[in-house]
């Protein structure tokens, strides 16, 4: 992904992603185009369903993973995490899209936007 037309203040999130996926073992170029998608690597990103952050996560999503998602390191780790837990599952491990689609079933906030 090309990042070289963003703001600092993007590619310092979009390096926290890059970051954050590499130390839970996804490949940055999976998420970074997500990040993008849903909040355009913006910090304090808040979508119209109450999503919050880079990771868009939802207040009880981020509850349940025990972080603060209007802190952007908080936000990213435990987005990773969240994602990392649907890789994990056997059933999506082998199909990215079946991921995007899991995502949007457990958090409708997280649209699958079509080309």
């Amino acid at each position: 992904m090309d990042l070289s037309k963003l703001s600092d203040e993007q590619i310092k999130v979009a390096t926290k992603v890059i970051d954050a996926a590499e130390k839970y073992g996804i490949n940055p170029d999976f998420v970074l185009p997500m990040v993008q998608i849903e909040s355009n690597f913006e910090p304090g990103a808040k979508s119209k369903a109450g999503a919050l952050g880079p990771m868009q996560l939802m207040p009880k999503t981020a509850e349940s993973l025990k972080v603060d998602p209007a802190d952007v390191d908080q936000n990213i780790d435990g987005g990773m995490r969240f994602l990392k837990g649907i890789i994990a599952a056997d059933v999506y491990i082998k199909n990215p899209i079946n991921i995007a689609a899991a995502l949007a079933l457990i958090q409708p906030h997280l649209p699958i936007k079509e080309e």
